[in-house]
């Protein structure tokens, strides 16, 4: 086979490829910069009342919960449930440690100086 036909080809399969990618997902190939600027504020909203639904805040009680336990929590039980029937927020879903960071600049959660993170109030109702 000659280079200019491997050439052709491969250039051809990309084509197909990116054209079908488009077609079966566009929100894949959006861009960060194509998210609405609330998306953020939006998603560590949920999440804040995900953990406060959930008991994680117990006021009176001390944190157990690390930057890791959170990470986790986002990841695997809260956007797989944003996704399924109960989904709150649209669009998707911010990095973890985005939210998190999020929440910690926003006051709705504190490190302390166990390293652990910690709810600054009683969850509001």
């Amino acid at each position: 086979m000659r280079i200019s036909t491997v050439v052709h080809v491969a250039m051809f399969l990309v084509l197909v490829h990116a054209t079908h990618a488009q077609d079966e997902n566009p929100a894949k190939m959006a861009s960060v910069v194509d998210q609405p600027a609330s998306s953020l504020a939006d998603w560590s909203a949920a999440f804040l009342h995900f953990l406060n639904d959930s008991n994680y805040n117990r006021p009176g009680q001390p944190s157990e919960l690390t930057m890791r336990n959170l990470t986790n929590l986002y990841n695997l039980l809260f956007v797989p449930e944003q996704r399924g029937e109960h989904q709150t927020v649209f669009g998707p879903p911010p990095a973890a440690d985005a939210v998190v960071e999020y929440l910690l600049a926003a006051g709705d959660l504190i490190t302390l100086q166990n390293e652990k993170i910690s709810f600054p109030q009683q969850p509001q109702k």
